[in-house]
Order: structure tokens, then C-alpha cells, then sequence
């Protein structure tokens, strides 16, 4: 967790007239810590951002100070008289992280620990401020990639989650949630490789892409699971040595097959375990807005693709598959063949407001669509079909 803050306010009191925030609104909290000094093979993190309080400095930049008006209110567990009293940095913004999770696993009863820590990442959005500069005009990010996830993903994550997101919907973009699990690697004549891939056909309203041709659509994939460390190393950094497994995922071209397809991922994945083989682009690569180097950090992976609806149509495949780690290096019966569960979330959305993806989607998995839920604002649907 990381912290944001969005207060501004000075107090009234006399004595603190010059004084101004140190954070502007929508800023990262002056309490926060980043890992844009890490090297970058370490995991992104923070992986969201919640309010944590500012900090006031005077005129002349010279004293730094907290005040009750820059921190959040909660209640005071010492016996001194009063019920209130204000905190700051990220052990608040922890706990409404904690709220808004168990708020989500109150809804969703059936999500996994892996999909509700993913829900609050794929759910999440950064402020206009955090954005200011890494944009054009078009939405179109500025620069490379490798700055994008230095400048914002290391400093804010993936931005702020809100209740209203994590938990309403609106009828132009819809989201599935896949929980599922996979066998990493597998031992044949003796030998450790690695085990299976999944492909999961992700039942999109062709037609309705198909219609919208060439206006931008936004498909965002966040792939969330959890890792044994190693417990007789103590770096993170090392391709093999510390997660247990590491998990990747993958989208179909718009002209690729799916056998060829899956050729490529197996190519990729062997290329990567091997670590000595470089690995080579694909067709689709640019249209990531974070793109394969960056997202494949730590053991939460999220990116988000922007294209033409027309090219998307064709694109309802995504490959979940397993990419080397210690249990295959281990070489322990115990571990090799072990199947790991992981959560696949999956966003699709339009700006176009007259555009309904929710119920072709819901028809093709057999989901109850309420009656006019193309004008509703707000739409509470089971778990397996989730709008946002």
C-alpha cells in the first residue's frame, strides 16, 4: 500500500498564515514511499494508493509541519478523555484498503483471496494529477513505457480504488472474472519442464465490435496469484531464486490462430525460463499501454490495451501460463506437479456511450439480464459477469 492525499485545506489559526501544502490535491502523500529507486527487475509497488494525509510547509520552505486539517480522523484508543484523534501516512490508507476488500469479498463471497487483491488493483484509476505530462492530447502516452511504469507505476501503482467502482457498474463496459489454476511445471522421464497453459475464449460481442469499427475500445487484464517465497534465499530479484513459480498472460493477434498462438506462448514461455534466449516482440506489443518487460514484475500483472474495436473482434483469446521459478530448480516432489490458483481479470469498455457490451456478453454465458439494463446506472449482477 501507498498513500495519495487529496488534503489541501490550511488551517485558519494565525499562527499559520504562509503555510501551504506540500502536496497539491490528487498528489502522492508526503508520507509515502515509492520504489522508483529500485532496479528494474524488482516488483512495481506500491500496488494502489489510499488517502494518507499532507504535510504544511511555511514561506520560506523551511519548517514542515502536520496539523489535524492534512490528516484523517479516527478514533483515539487512549484513555484520555476524548473518542477522536487524526493519523497519517500508509497505515490508514492500509485500512481503507482492508474496508474497501472486505467490502468486495461481502459482495462476491465466492472471490479468492488472489481475486479480491486483484479486484482492488483492477478497479483502481489514477487522478488528472498523477497523469499530468505522460499524455497527449489523444490519450496517447507519452515517451516509453519503461518511463511510464518508473514515473507513475512505481510512485502511485495503479492508482486509487473506490468503492463505487469496485462495486457498481454502468452498461458500456463489462468485466469477467476468471478463477482457475494451472500446474507450472511437470516432471517427464526424469526431467523438470514446464507444466500447462490455459486459454481461456473470452465470449466478446463481435457483432457489436464489429459495428463499432474503428472507435477505440479499452481492454485492461490484471493476472493476480500468490507465491511460496524461497525460503533459503533472501533476494527478489533473481529470475529463479525467490517466487515459487512466476505466471504470465497473453492475447491472441487479431490474425494469429489459435494454434499459432499457442506456439508463440510456448515459445515465449521457454524463452523466458531460459532467460538466455531473447525474447521477441510480437505484432500487438505496441498497443500495451505498460507493456511485457514492465507488468511482468513481482506476481501482480496488469496492463492496459487500447485499439480499434474492429481488431479486438478477433482477439477473444487470453493465454495464462507458467514461466519458470525455484520449485522447477528445486526439483522436490512436493512442489512439481502442484497445481497454483490465480484470478484473470478482464475489462472491456468504450467511450461510446450508446454502446451496450453487457448484455450480448451476458447472453452468451447464460446470465440473467434485468430488464433495461442498457439505461440503468447501476446494475448488481452475479459474480462470473461483473460490470464496472
Amino acid at each position: 500500500m501507498g498513500a495519495y492525499t487529496e488534503r489541501d485545506d490550511v488551517p485558519t489559526d494565525p499562527s499559520f498564515q504562509g503555510y501551504r501544502p506540500v502536496a497539491a490535491s490528487g498528489q502522492l502523500s508526503p508520507h509515502s514511499r515509492t520504489s522508483v529507486q529500485f532496479p528494474e527487475a524488482a516488483p512495481i509497488k506500491p500496488d494502489i494508493v489510499m488517502e494518507g494525509g499532507n504535510l504544511l510547509i511555511d514561506a520560506d520552505l523551511t519548517q514542515v509541519t502536520g496539523h489535524d486539517v492534512v490528516q484523517l480522523t479516527t478514533t483515539d484508543r487512549r484513555d484520555l478523555g476524548r473518542h477522536l484523534t487524526t493519523v497519517h501516512a500508509t497505515s490508514p490508507a492500509t485500512a481503507q484498503a482492508a474496508r474497501l476488500a472486505a467490502l468486495a469479498y461481502a459482495r462476491y463471497p465466492g472471490l479468492r483471496p488472489e481475486a479480491i487483491r486483484g479486484l482492488l488493483v483492477h478497479e483502481a484509476e489514477w487522478t488528472p494529477v498523477m497523469l499530468e505530462g505522460l499524455y497527449n492530447r489523444n490519450g496517447r502516452r507519452k515517451g516509453s513505457a519503461g518511463n511510464l511504469a518508473r514515473t507513475l507505476l512505481r510512485r502511485y501503482g495503479w492508482g486509487v480504488p473506490t468503492e463505487e467502482r469496485v462495486l457498481a457498474s454502468t452498461a458500456n463496459a463489462v468485466t469477467l472474472i476468471v478463477q482457475n489454476s494451472l500446474v507450472p511445471f511437470r516432471r517427464d522421464d526424469g526431467a523438470v519442464h514446464l507444466g500447462e497453459l490455459k486459454l481461456h475464449e473470452l465470449p466478446w460481442p463481435r457483432e457489436q465490435l464489429l459495428d463499432l469499427d474503428a472507435a477505440e475500445v479499452r481492454l485492461r487484464v490484471t493476472l493476480s496469484y500468490f507465491v511460496e517465497p524461497n525460503p533459503g534465499r533472501r533476494g527478489m530479484l533473481g529470475q529463479h531464486t525467490y517466487a515459487s513459480h512466476r505466471l504470465r498472460f497473453a492475447l491472441k493477434g487479431p490474425t494469429e490462430t489459435v494454434a499459432a498462438f499457442e506456439r508463440r506462448i510456448a515459445q515465449h514461455a521457454q524463452a523466458e525460463d531460459d532467460s538466455r534466449t531473447r525474447i521477441q516482440p510480437f505484432d500487438t506489443d505496441r498497443d500495451w499501454l505498460i507493456g511485457q518487460t514492465n507488468r511482468d514484475r513481482g506476481s501482480l500483472h496488469a496492463d492496459i490495451w487500447r485499439g480499434t474495436a474492429r481488431d479486438l473482434a478477433d482477439c477473444g483469446v487470453l493465454a495464462v501460463f507458467p514461466a519458470g521459478g525455484w520449485w522447477k530448480y528445486h526439483n522436490s516432489s512436493d512442489r512439481v506437479g502442484r497445481p497454483v490458483p490465480y484470478a484473470l481479470l478482464v475489462s472491456l469498455s468504450t467511450s461510446e456511450v450508446t454502446a451496450d457490451l453487457y448484455t450480448p456478453t451476458a447472453v452468451q454465458l447464460g446470465v440473467p439480464v434485468p430488464v433495461g439494463i442498457s439505461n440503468a446506472a447501476e446494475t448488481e449482477v452475479p459474480i462470473g459477469m461483473r460490470l464496472f
